[in-house]
């Protein structure tokens, strides 16, 4: 039989989480970038299946705190998503000078209280759902 290189399954998991970064960045700038994420899961899921059953194996790595370091690093994508794409939405689009009007500040001032409205909406979440 031929010999194969193992693949890293670590490469296949910083892939997926290059792309879960971009779709969090650019979802207010295109609304189309979760569903180009899921047919690129859905390939992603072939290619490994093929990976697998082509006789390569994964090479054996110790998991230990490998969840909770993906978790916060999903999680810190979630949040500098939510503050890109709500400073998308207060400073290149028009919808704050169409609710609140024109002024110097109206803009920091809808960001400012936008963020303090997610912290404590984050507070609350994480008080709620035990870890």
């Amino acid at each position: 039989l031929d010999k194969q290189e193992p693949w890293e399954v670590l490469d296949t998991a910083t892939d997926l989480s290059v792309h879960f970064l971009v779709v969090s960045l650019t979802t207010v700038i295109y609304p189309f970038a979760p569903l180009l994420f899921l047919a690129h899961l859905l390939v992603e899921f072939q290619m490994d299946l093929f990976q697998l059953l082509d006789r390569r194996q994964p090479q054996p790595r110790a998991g230990h705190g490998l969840p909770e370091a993906w978790m916060a690093i999903f999680q810190s994508y979630v949040y500098v998503g939510a503050l890109f794409n709500l400073a998308i939405v207060t400073f290149r689009t028009s919808l704050v000078f169409d609710i609140f009007g024109e002024g110097p500040a109206v803009h920091a001032a809808f960001f400012s209280t936008a963020m303090l409205l997610m912290v404590l909406v984050l507070g609350i979440v994480h008080l709620v759902i035990p870890r």
